[in-house]
Formats: structure tokens, C-alpha cells, sequence
């Protein structure tokens, strides 16, 4: 959080780093967000001032909170838009095992298609989930950013998103690998559309830039 407010009789002397808040009469504390992004602790986000009451807590205030553009894949801060995530990796999951499929000449009748689609797009989530996982521990471990930042990507988060994107696409190419063979298809042609599929449906989403200001 970036403004955390207490009652001004409780706060220490106003200095540089705190401030009144004409509004509330409370002390108002900048810089925390500050030191938290220089740790690389914070995930960015861009938007309103957000007033909010936790359980138990001070009023919190919070300013330029940043928040990376792929979580929205797997946090419904936006019904609409998460919705539009879910559907649109299941479209291009169907797109592409359809045409593996058809590549190979596999004929698959339309009922085993849809419940081998729906394993696939399954697995294929918790693919990505486990890459977006990795990606925030290695940036926690190497004290990068867990995106791409705009004006000025740096190197680190570059790294730690590609190596995020390369595990979540080996690991739907191997999930898509078991469940095809398990649905008869031959092992040959299985791998050749797992790879295709962890090439294809990898979360590149990963490596859309967060703008920073």
C-alpha cells in the first residue's frame, strides 16, 4: 500500500515523508510503496485513489498500486475481462487441438473432442498458473520486477518472464501429451500436437508491458 493514514495525534512530527489529509484530518505516510518497489515487493498497477477498511486495521489508502496486465488471468479483479481470458484461451485451445487433430489425420467425433477439450483447457490454466507461480518467486528471489515495465523493461524481469513462459508451455505440451495418448491417439502424433499446443497456448500474455506512469 502506498498511504497508510493513523490519527494525526498518534502520528510522529510531520517531516517530509507524512502529510495532512485535508479531507480525513488524519496524517497521511508516502514513501512505503516507494521502498517496497525498490525491493521489488510490489506488483504494480495503475489507477484511482482506492479508500479501504480492513478488518481489525487503520484506514488504508491506496495510490498507484500497480498490478501486472497477466494476472488478470487468474485474479477476477474484472469479472468481464477474467471471463474474457477463460473463453478466449478455451477458443484458441479448441483452434489449435482441432487443427493438430486434422494435421494428422485424426478423426475424432465431436463428443470426445469436447471432452478431450475441456482436459486440455483445464490443464492447460493450471499450466500457466504454475508459470505465473515460478515468475513470482524468481522475481522475489532476484529482486526484479514479475512483468515487463514501461518506459524502461529491465533485463531481470525480461529473463524471469521468459523462463516463466518456457516452463508453463513445456508443461502444457507434457500435459497435452498424456491426455492424448490416454485418448487412444498414438504417441508419434500425440507429441507432435502437445508441441504444437505448448508452443502456441504458452502464456505469452506474460510479456505484455505494464506502463509504470
Amino acid at each position: 500500500m502506498d498511504d497508510l493514514l493513523v490519527p494525526a495525534a498518534t502520528a510522529p512530527d510531520a517531516s517530509s515523508s507524512a502529510r495532512i489529509n485535508a479531507v480525513t484530518g488524519r496524517t497521511t505516510y508516502r514513501g512505503i510503496v516507494d521502498r517496497q518497489r525498490e525491493s521489488g515487493i510490489i506488483l504494480p498497477y495503475t489507477g484511482e485513489e482506492m479508500p479501504m477498511k480492513l478488518p481489525g486495521t487503520s484506514t488504508v489508502t491506496l495510490y498507484n498500486v500497480f498490478f501486472p496486465f497477466w494476472m488478470l488471468m487468474f485474479v477476477p479483479i474484472s469479472l468481464p475481462i477474467w471471463f474474457l481470458f477463460l473463453f478466449g484461451n478455451l477458443f484458441v485451445d479448441g483452434l489449435v487441438l482441432f487443427l493438430g487433430l486434422r494435421a494428422n489425420n485424426i478423426p475424432l467425433e465431436r463428443k470426445p473432442f469436447i471432452g478431450l477439450l475441456w482436459r486440455i483447457w483445464l490443464l492447460g490454466y493450471a499450466a500457466d498458473l504454475s508459470g505465473a507461480m515460478v515468475l513470482a518467486l524468481i522475481s522475489g528471489a532476484f529482486n526484479v520486477w514479475p512483468m515487463l515495465t514501461l518506459p524502461h523493461p529491465s533485463a531481470g524481469s525480461f529473463a524471469s518472464v521468459a523462463v516463466a513462459t518456457a516452463l508453463a508451455g513445456f508443461l502444457v505440451a507434457r500435459f497435452d501429451h498424456i491426455v492424448l495418448t490416454k485418448q487412444g491417439i498414438p504417441d508419434e502424433q500425440a507429441w507432435r500436437i502437445a508441441k504444437w499446443m505448448g508452443l502456441v497456448t504458452a502464456p505469452w500474455v506474460f510479456f505484455i508491458p505494464t506502463p509504470l506512469s
